[in-house]
């Protein structure tokens, strides 16, 4: 039994209000368009929201278009809100207005993990036996990072790593 959102209606829903641990929470949920060929679908947001009766309140964390999707099928979504302000609760919102469906079944709300994986991971200037690895912090908080590769990590204090040494 999914939750159904109607675009032009009931387009939004907060979860139960619950503490926020230090390391904010991970929502793992699953969710699919009515469609992945049509854009009336449009997109599906989750975040927050500091209070329930004010829509204009909520706060986006992480998009999903319609178009993400190769077909109308359920995928698996993990989002990570690392802070919620207090009293605010996980909320999603689907942004349509014409007549179509966003589905939204098994959420799950759990303690964010202590470090969140990056984003925007890039490989470039690939050798023989080098390569360079390029990332976004996802929220800007890593003073280093830890980059493992086969047996062997190196620390590294930006977001970019050289990698070299290899073995072809």
């Amino acid at each position: 039994q999914a939750l159904r959102f109607y675009s032009g209606t009931n387009r939004y829903v907060a979860l139960p209000d619950i503490t926020v641990p230090a390391t904010g929470f991970q929502v793992i949920f699953w969710t699919r368009p009515e469609s992945a060929t049509n854009a009336s679908c449009a997109t599906f947001q989750i975040g927050y929201i500091t209070d329930p009766d004010d829509f204009s309140t909520f706060v986006m964390v992480e998009e999903y278009a319609y178009s993400d999707w190769s077909s109308a099928s359920y995928e698996q979504k993990t989002v990570n809100i690392p802070t919620i302000p207090e009293g605010g609760r996980v909320a999603f919102y689907h942004t349509g207005t014409t007549g179509w469906y966003w589905f939204l079944d098994d959420i799950t709300v759990e303690e964010g993990p202590s470090c969140l994986p990056v984003t925007e991971l890039t490989v470039s200037d690939v050798a023989a036996e080098s390569v360079t690895l390029t990332w976004t912090d996802a929220v800007n908080t890593a003073a280093t990072y830890t980059v493992t590769y086969g047996e062997t990590s190196i620390s590294v204090q930006s977001t970019t790593a050289v990698i070299d040494n290899l073995t072809p």
